[in-house]
């Protein structure tokens, strides 16, 4: 979700398997159920009451358990609009199938709320006028767009490139990679690598990259000062040498090795988001460092999910590893095959563990063959916790800190 070609959500909900959704209009619930959206998952058997509320220019959220059960595989709700009543189904894979209605008994008010239209927030003007460039060109679009590229609303800033990329790229992409302005510079150049490089899982055989395209936006991109740049700007940075790297692929050697240099003098940031695309973008340009850098993330990791990020993103890194790395490489995985997740989550630590064995040397096959072939042990989840913080100074919180 940070990811500058993505949007946020208006909310997490989490593991899960959606089915139907509804709004409470109609419902003789109090006002607060009548305005809420529900959201049904067939999986966990919850139907969750979420809650909006304006924020800049779209929502913000959140979210109640509404009705729960054990097994509860909900399918689909509505609102009758002659009772005033909720029904929802359920049923699917050998489960007993039912029809339920949900009423509301108490003191509160179940009278209709008013149905109003507002007038829209200025944010979200702006960005409905941005959207109207989507889909066609238009000569004011570019314009439009381009003062709103770094607007400091995702939804906004997003809009603006979304109408940028709609547009004829001849209109604008000198001005793209002489833009001055990181935060203007960085999404029109993201914009140009999506609509000038296609995604090889897509592209016809044969099909001809545009290198010439490629080579611009890497040398937009290394005059920048990537420790100069914003948070939300790095990230930007990282993921947009993904992208090109992904779409055109790579540049010549002297290119690379300046994309490494500037990216390994921050690594590691002081957050996971950054740490995770630097990780990954590291280990595919084979930095020298990433293995060291990248092995020391896993290790001060504070739960299991930046682990599995780092060690997913190591997996394919052939350089950079000594006898050392190696053992507390494959002694990680040991200690993963005790982490808990939903169904696949062991298959997807042999898949990351099965890609790791790959970049061994025969050296390194002879040498670690015990490890490599040992059996993790089973342990409690207590146990398994206490693995993750081993080895680290404990920390003696005071009742002001908490």
């Amino acid at each position: 979700e940070f990811y500058p070609d993505s949007l946020p959500p208006v909310l997490n909900i989490g593991p899960g398997s959606p089915t139907g959704t509804t709004f409470g209009y109609g419902a003789k619930f109090p006002a607060k159920y009548q305005r809420a959206f529900y959201v049904l998952d067939w999986s966990w058997g919850r139907l969750y009451a979420v809650h909006l509320e304006p924020e800049g220019a779209s929502y913000t959220a959140t979210k109640e358990d509404f009705i729960t059960g054990s097994p509860l595989p909900l399918t689909d709700a509505l609102i009758h609009p002659k009772d005033g009543a909720m029904y929802f189904a359920i049923g699917g894979r050998r489960v007993q199938s039912g029809l339920y209605r949900v009423t509301y008994t108490g003191s509160e008010d179940t009278a209709p709320i008013p149905q109003t239209s507002s007038t829209p927030s200025k944010l979200v003007q702006l960005r409905r006028d941005l959207e109207k460039f989507h889909g066609k060109p238009d000569s004011n679009a570019v314009a439009a767009a381009w003062p709103q590229l770094d607007h400091e609303d995702r939804f906004v800033a997003w809009a603006a490139r979304i109408a940028l990329e709609h547009q004829p790229v001849a209109e604008w992409k000198d001005k793209a990679l002489a833009e001055t302005l990181p935060g203007r510079q960085l999404p029109a150049l993201l914009a140009l690598a999506r609509l000038t490089g296609a995604c090889p899982d897509h592209r016809p055989d044969g099909a001809t990259i545009d290198t010439t395209t490629r080579d611009q936006i890497f040398g937009a991109l290394l005059k920048l000062d990537y420790a100069g740049l914003a948070s939300r700007e790095r990230l930007a940075y990282v993921r947009l040498a993904e992208i090109v790297l992904h779409r055109f692929g790579n540049p010549d050697d002297a290119t690379v090795a300046k994309l490494v240099a500037a990216l390994d003098a921050a690594y590691p940031a002081d957050n996971f988001p950054e740490n995770w695309l630097l990780t990954e973008t590291l280990a595919y340009l084979q930095a020298p460092h990433a293995a060291a850098k990248g092995m020391a993330l896993i290790a001060a990791a504070p739960s299991q999910e930046p682990q599995m990020e780092y060690a997913r993103s190591l997996r394919f890194l052939k350089t950079g590893w000594t006898p050392e790395l190696r053992k507390q490489q494959l002694e990680w995985f040991l200690k993963a095959a005790n982490y808990k997740g939903g169904a696949s989550f062991d298959k997807f630590i042999e898949f990351i563990r099965n890609d790791t064995l790959t970049t061994f040397t025969d050296a390194e096959n002879k040498q670690f063959a015990a490890l490599i072939a040992q059996k993790p042990e089973r342990k409690s989840a207590i146990e398994v916790a206490g693995a993750i913080f081993a080895g680290r100074t404990p920390k003696v919180w005071t009742l002001e800190e908490l």
